[in-house]
């Protein structure tokens, strides 16, 4: 095999085709960074945790998390259910996410409108005030 991937992103890509489980985005096991550390022990402990953290706080795990029953292992059999604590936290992050990117839509517009404007009135008064 060949050497794999040292970036968080391309590691991630990877263990999807390795994974159905994190192809689709589904609820891992606990301790599920251990049994990746075994089956790719040329992965550096940081590599998996940081691809982890990355794959468990992406918007679709979330999502998936805050509805699934059971979570699963890395080759896709099923392990532990989820905890109803767990799918709350996944809901709470989903909504905090959504509002903060709300108000960052609704931010832009506003700077978006007033900046027309502002220009609506460069052009109607022409800029004529430096030759005064």
């Amino acid at each position: 095999m060949s050497t794999l991937p040292a970036e968080p992103r391309e590691f991630l890509a990877f263990l999807q085709t390795q994974s159905p489980i994190m192809r689709e985005w589904l609820p891992l096991a606990i301790g599920s960074d251990k049994v990746i550390a075994e089956r790719f022990p040329e992965a550096s402990r940081r590599l998996i945790r940081t691809t982890l953290r990355n794959y468990t706080q992406s918007t679709r795990y979330l999502k998936n998390l805050q509805l699934a029953q059971v979570r699963f292992h890395f080759d896709g059999t099923e392990a532990e259910a989820v905890l109803e604590e767990h799918r709350q936290h996944a809901a709470e992050a989903l909504k905090a996410r959504f509002a903060a990117a709300a108000k960052r839509r609704r931010e832009a517009e506003a700077s978006a409108q007033k900046q027309a404007k502002l220009q609506q009135l460069v052009e109607h008064f022409g800029g004529s005030a430096s030759g005064r």
